[in-house]
């Protein structure tokens, strides 16, 4: 992450916190950055303004990941490393068949077994996210 990223992100952040001081925000970085690069950054904002970071969830589209795995699986791995859950969105748009191979992919080639699955219109996995954030 270059430095005039970082730094514009950082004010950003400090000013939303000044300006609404809201309970949570969120920042979804995927092909913006990833989340080990992130981290620092934001903790940079910390010396002005203080607000707690994390936990961080790691947001991967269920309809989408076969492409994603197969095209930039690389970029996927590191936007997974250092987050704290990963939520399978969109889950009502795949099959249980589907939904399993994803689930297993990313826990035996990623690592990674904090996995909530999240569907909008269902409004499943929605209280299991609030409950991560408390």
């Amino acid at each position: 992450m270059g430095c005039t990223l970082a730094g514009s992100l950082t004010t950003m952040i400090k000013d939303i916190k000044r300006r609404f001081n809201p309970d949570y925000l969120f920042i979804e970085p995927f092909e913006f950055v990833i989340t080990l690069e992130i981290l620092p950054v934001l903790a940079m904002g910390k010396r002005d303004v203080d607000y707690e970071i994390g936990p961080v969830f790691a947001l991967i589209d269920a309809p989408g990941f076969g492409f994603l795995w197969k095209e930039r699986r690389q970029t996927l791995r590191n936007y997974m490393i250092g987050c704290d859950t990963v939520a399978i969105t969109r889950v009502d748009l795949v099959d249980r068949k589907q939904l399993q191979i994803i689930r297993n992919t990313l826990k035996n080639d990623v690592g990674k077994d904090n996995i909530l699955l999240v569907s909008i219109p269902d409004q499943s996995g929605i209280d299991e996210v609030i409950a991560r954030l408390a």
